[in-house]
């Protein structure tokens, strides 16, 4: 009975859930198409980058990366990112997945997931001790995209980090605190303002409020008062007049002055009840009607309480330190704001960030961020314009010293400071401190540091975001969020960073001045990622072969990176920054193309070996591209606007471009396609039912139109357009095609829009298929190559299928059983034997192998590029193999007789002419197979008479 009356209460929501979407959905209409058209072009154009700055060696674009996902996310009613409908959509889903295991007992629909291991991280933006640990090795870290997680001895690199239970994977925790006088008792703030006011952007990251555990972390609860607290900086918990008070630093971001945050006001959150009612106790800004925007939250001597600010979304109260003993009152200090910045003269005061030295608590340090505007119109904030600050009386005073000098020749030590700025005090020296950004220094001697040259000429270079550079600090990955030494320890030092978290234990070794010094004498640091699976895939290619592990990932700031079977690690980073789109030829996997932003490819003929750079600067940031096997022909997005490029004279306007791989030679093009589109491509599919050599597209936009391109392998390809009216105006985000080129699905990563559509006609008549799906990003779609009924979606929250899409009345569920509700960017499913691989942004790679009957397909031999050339076919009694030569590859020969028994082997070399006898065979259908010892594998039939 129980179980029944679950069922019926799970159908109710379900039922709840399709009467919003269709509610949600019916406000657009295709008129809504050309002003959003307009509004996509306008606001490219708008983020506009100095020329220069596309090109400038930094490790990623956290900026772009922001923009290119607001856009495609974006909801079409409200042009804001409304990531606070996903904690309902999270509540659906996993009521669905409860329903799906009532009506489907006998399990046959399970999906088993396991997470490929990886020993390289995401992005932390938080690191604590944990305080019930007398041993001061276990760690708790914040992922901006996988959660929260933990380390039991963070000084041993070969421990494992474990995930927090209970926890809702997709949230950006950005603090994480524990009651002093009760340590089972933890709170955890979520949400990225760092990224989120400061530039052009929605935040990777925005939070749904304060999440609080009672028991260690083994069990999560939100806490009801705090869902307004869209960004929650930091949080401190403090005892006063024996009641444990808690504080929260609670922001808003914003998006070209669209209110981006909570709907609450700034401010400094207490709370005397553990977080049943909060007061927001800050002052308001002088000369403004608005509380500060608190950054950074300290107690230090005396119970006094700091409180650091950053810029509001009107771009006031940076800078300012405020004080008070009681967390009521406050005292207010803006005196280097107003004195060591000019807005009048295009030099702004950005966020603060304080460090207490643990042995003595009168002992502070604070770093003030400082920023230009761009024409553009958006600060960005530069470790050139930072100011460094000392206290020596609890806060009462303080004292400009200067950073790193220039001169040393290390570079910058922020370049990113809105984003990435750490700050340090050596655990039993109140003098020694760390300092990071982009790379890591240390100071010695501070109480006598000044701000002149001589001090800045004392910084010590620690670390170094290029590994295996010889003269130069360990490799340490760039934008450093958390600098915090063990304590009671001043050679033990942590980092969380992009990259995850790192580890040195003799950081006092070090005796380092300015480059090239071979004298110089560096600390070691080990990353301790083990497990720590938060990289944040946007693809990923896999090798078409049975049973091979290799899988290529495009990521956020961790490059293009490679599973062989080994945990993956820095060492299978393959191409380096924000990478895109990765492909493994189907009949010569040996080919391998991997892509950074903004059309920049990496092509190897050898797995990797070696390989070409081809730069084709141009298209959006993750660009849409795909890639044909038969032709070697890779096709892409040409077009990009404003911020994309370097130069609005090189914008590729409705251009595709096309890149060939000829033997030793590679070529690009940029082709006009004629659509009429003014915004760019989205997505584009490759039909592998064009046996003509000519290549036959389908292409997507970011605004809803869709278009078959055909003889795309020409100059003067021919475009029509098969989408619907009825399409929202939103960004196509996948195109499939299922039994031939008339079964086409399409998906849109927009909230508040019908996200999946299907056709079986071409494009004739268009089916809405959204049906139960929550309102929440689809970001890929395929069907099923197995079983063409069968579509499987990657989504804000993990993987969701349905068994039969042709259905009047499809129904889709969650299949994140032992995956993780995490946004998904992609997937993908190999034909040879029915691996699929999901790309999470979160959580790293996930494999499985889906439930089927049918016989695995093998990947279309290498015949169809005639580069090998088997004749004749059919045959009485042999036939010969022929090949363009290319390279010295060696491949061992089997035939097999259509009921699978092998009846013949040979050996033959690429290049090479051999004929082989088949004259004693019984007619009929066998399978020549060849194997090469480059990786590579080819397959054919042959017919004998």
């Amino acid at each position: 009975m129980k179980k029944q009356t679950t069922y019926y209460r799970i159908t109710t929501l379900v039922f709840t859930f399709v009467v919003f979407g269709l509610l949600l959905h019916s406000s657009l209409s295709k008129d809504d198409r050309t002003s959003h058209e307009s509004f996509i072009v306008d606001t490219y154009q708008k983020a506009y980058l100095e020329k220069g700055e596309l090109n400038s060696k930094k490790p990623d674009k956290p900026d772009y990366a922001a923009l290119h996902e607001y856009l495609t996310t974006l909801d079409p009613n409200t042009r804001n990112v409304p990531k606070e409908r996903l904690l309902k959509s999270y509540q659906f889903t996993k009521a669905q997945a409860l329903k799906s295991k009532l009506i489907k007992k006998d399990g046959k629909d399970d999906i088993h997931w396991e997470n490929v291991p990886a020993n390289i991280a995401g992005r932390v933006r938080k690191i604590v001790f944990d305080p019930s640990d007398a041993t001061h090795k276990k760690i708790w870290a914040g992922s901006v995209t996988g959660g929260l997680w933990f380390n039991n001895d963070a000084t041993d690199p070969a421990s494992s980090w474990e995930n927090a239970s209970g926890f809702f994977e997709n949230l950006a925790v950005g603090a994480i605190a524990f009651d002093p006088d009760n340590n089972d008792i933890m709170y955890v703030g979520t949400g990225e303002s760092y990224t989120a006011v400061n530039i052009y952007r929605e935040s990777s990251g925005k939070g749904t409020g304060i999440w609080k555990s009672t028991d260690h972390g083994e069990t999560w609860q939100l806490i009801p008062s705090s869902t307004d607290f869209a960004y929650v900086n930091d949080i401190l918990i403090r005892n006063e007049a024996g009641i444990n008070v808690v504080y929260a630093a609670v922001v808003s971001g914003t998006y070209k002055g669209e209110l981006q945050g909570s709907n609450t006001t700034n401010g400094l959150y207490r709370s005397i009840d553990g977080g049943q009612t909060w007061t927001q106790v800050l002052p308001n800004i002088i000369g403004d009607t608005t509380p500060y925007a608190p950054s950074d939250i300290e107690e230090i001597a005396g119970g006094k309480l700091l409180v650091g600010t950053m810029r509001n979304t009107d771009e006031n109260g940076a800078g300012v330190i405020l004080s008070s003993l009681d967390g009521i009152n406050w005292t207010i200090n803006d005196s280097f704001a107003n004195d060591k910045f000019d807005p009048m003269n295009n030099i702004y005061p950005g966020r603060i960030k304080f460090a207490v030295a643990p042995s003595n608590s009168n002992r502070v340090y604070a770093v003030i961020s400082g920023g230009f505007k761009f024409p553009s119109g958006f600060i960005r904030d530069s470790s050139s314009l930072c100011i460094l600050l000392q206290s020596f009386d609890a806060g009462a005073t303080w004292s400009e010293f200067a950073g790193p000098s220039p001169n040393l020749g290390w570079g910058r030590w922020g370049s990113l400071t809105w984003h990435a700025m750490a700050l340090g005090v050596d655990a039993n020296d109140e003098n020694t401190i760390m300092l990071g950004g982009f790379n890591s220094f240390k100071l010695t001697g501070t109480d006598t540091a000044d701000n002149t040259e001589t001090t800045g000429l004392k910084w010590q270079s620690m670390s170094y975001w290029i590994p295996n550079q010889e003269f130069y600090p360990e490799f340490v990955h760039a934008d450093h969020h958390t600098i915090m030494y063990r304590p009671g320890s001043s050679d033990e030092v942590f980092i969380s960073t992009d990259g995850g978290v790192f580890y040195s234990n003799d950081i006092t070794s070090s005796n380092v001045a300015e480059i090239g010094n071979l004298a110089n004498v560096f600390p070691s640091f080990v990353e301790v990622n083990k497990g720590l699976n938060t990289v944040q895939y946007y693809t990923v290619g896999i090798h078409p072969n049975k049973g091979f592990n290799s899988y290529y990932g495009g990521t956020q700031d961790n490059g293009t990176l490679r599973y062989d079977g080994s945990p993956i690690d820095v060492n299978d980073m393959v191409s380096g920054g924000d990478g895109a789109f990765a492909f493994v030829d189907i009949n010569e996997p040996n080919i391998v193309i991997t892509s950074v932003y903004h059309n920049q490819y990496i092509v190897s003929r050898d797995a990797g070996a070696t390989s070409e750079f081809v730069n084709a600067l141009s298209g959006t940031f993750i660009n849409a591209a795909d890639y044909n096997s038969i032709t070697n022909t890779l096709f892409a997005n040409g077009m990009g606007l404003g911020g994309a490029i370097t130069s609005t004279d090189n914008q590729h306007i409705d251009e595709l471009l096309r890149i060939e791989i000829k033997g030793s030679e590679i070529t690009s093009k940029f082709t006009p396609l004629n659509t009429g589109s003014t915004v760019p491509y989205s997505s584009i599919k490759v039909s592998p039912y064009d046996k003509t050599r000519t290549s036959t597209l389908f292409i997507g936009t970011q605004s809803g139109k869709l278009f078959k391109t055909t003889n795309a392998q020409s100059d003067t390809p021919s475009t029509i357009e098969i989408g619907s009216d009825l399409f929202p105006p939103a960004n196509i985000s996948s195109i499939d095609l299922g039994e031939n080129e008339e079964e086409i699905l399409v998906t849109f990563s927009n909230y508040g829009i019908s996200s999946v559509w299907y056709t079986n006609d071409g494009g004739i008549s268009w089916i809405e298929k959204e049906s139960n799906l929550p309102d929440m990003p689809i970001r890929w779609g395929l069907f099923n190559p197995f079983n063409s009924d069968e579509v499987w979606l990657a989504t804000e929250i993990g993987v969701w299928s349905t068994d039969d899409i042709k259905s009047e009345d499809v129904e889709w569920f969650p299949k994140n059983e032992t995956l993780a509700n995490v946004r998904t960017d992609m997937i993908a499913i190999r034909k040879s034997d029915a691996k699929i691989v999901a790309a999470t942004h979160g959580r790293g790679m996930f494999e499985a192998t889906l439930n089927t009957k049918e016989t695995p397909i093998e990947p279309t031999p290498i015949l169809e590029k005639e580069t090998f050339i088997i004749y004749p076919n059919p045959t009485p009694n042999s036939f010969t193999i022929n090949s363009t030569a290319k390279g010295a590859v060696t491949y061992q020969g089997e035939i097999y007789s259509v009921g699978g028994k092998i009846v013949g082997r040979f050996n033959y070399t690429s290049g090479e002419e051999i004929n082989i006898s088949i004259s004693g065979y019984r007619p009929g259908i066998y399978l020549v197979n060849l194997e090469g010892n480059d990786g590579s594998q080819i397959i054919t039939k042959m017919v004998k008479q």
